[in-house]
């Protein structure tokens, strides 16, 4: 009985209108959020989508603070959607860091790290495609070769769900559940971002991340950003997003500004009974439908 029921579950979740497909020449992307959307970029179609980031915060030892790491980096992500539910992705990243440890009020050491890392492959598979209460689901995998702090680690994979919510009157609701860094340096996450279309160029978005990393200490950090999207033209698009770190004795914050850049042309090789969006401006929650 219980194989029955799982089994008529995944069922009922492929079956909702996994065929139906709606093509659009409007750029769909990620950014400026953390979370990464079940939806590919186009059958076909390339797409970058970077930004330049600084980040700011304190280094703490038993809640007490002894020294500070600031980094200016930036992250360049690769799509290329093979059909209409797979997408591979590529990123890579280039960063300068300086950090500072206090010995004590007049002495302290200072350390420049310059990194080209993270470096990432990995895959989104989209199982179907939502209606009503019924989310879009995907799955994404990736492996990482990870600097952190100045510290390297070599392999480590990640795994996610990814769900996204249209609502009725431009609104999209974006969850992601994460494991990351496996092999070294295990950890839970979150990413729900909410996202607003405002104007017909323009979005705005607020997000929640939460990050549980497993050690000694279960260290747990809080997060919240917020930013906004304007569409250029159909396959460009410019974005900036800042947020902070609930630990307000921890003082981490970062700035972002980017890009996403969709080439290829539109060209798209429709299937029986795809339907093609033409308006080249149309509401966050309309685009990405491949």
């Amino acid at each position: 009985m219980h194989k029955f029921l799982l089994l008529a579950s995944f069922a009922f979740l492929f079956s909702t209108n996994i065929f139906s497909q709606q093509l659009t020449d409007v750029i769909n992307s990620n950014r400026p959020s953390f979370s990464f959307s079940p939806y590919n970029p186009g059958v076909g179609m390339m797409q970058v989508e970077s930004g330049l980031m600084y980040h700011s915060k304190n280094l703490l030892a038993n809640d007490v603070v002894i020294g500070s790491f600031k980094k200016i980096g930036l992250q360049t992500l690769f799509r290329y959607t093979r059909n209409s539910q797979l997408e591979f992705f590529g990123s890579v990243g280039l960063s300068e860091s300086m950090m500072t440890i206090n010995l004590n009020d007049e002495t302290n050491i200072t350390k420049f790290d310059f990194s080209t890392t993270p470096i990432m492959v990995g895959a989104v598979y989209r199982i179907n495609e939502g209606s009503g209460y019924i989310p879009t689901i995907g799955f994404k995998g990736s492996a990482m070769y990870y600097d952190y702090e100045q510290v390297r680690y070599f392999g480590d994979v990640n795994f996610s769900v990814l769900t996204q919510h249209d609502f009725e009157k431009n609104w999209v609701f974006i969850s992601n559940i994460n494991i990351e860094k496996l092999i070294y340096m295990p950890s839970l996450s979150y990413t729900f971002t909410l996202i607003k279309t405002i104007l017909p160029r323009l979005s705005v978005f607020i997000e929640n991340k939460g990050e549980l990393h497993f050690g000694d200490d279960n260290l747990y950090r809080n997060y919240f950003d917020g930013g906004l999207a304007y569409l250029v033209k159909r396959n460009f698009q410019l974005d900036v997003f800042g947020g902070l770190n609930t630990n307000l004795v921890e003082k981490e914050w970062y700035v972002s500004l980017g890009f996403s850049w969709r080439f290829n042309g539109i060209k798209f090789n429709n299937p029986v009974g795809a339907e093609v969006i033409t308006d080249p401006f149309i509401p966050r929650n309309q685009r990405g439908r491949n």
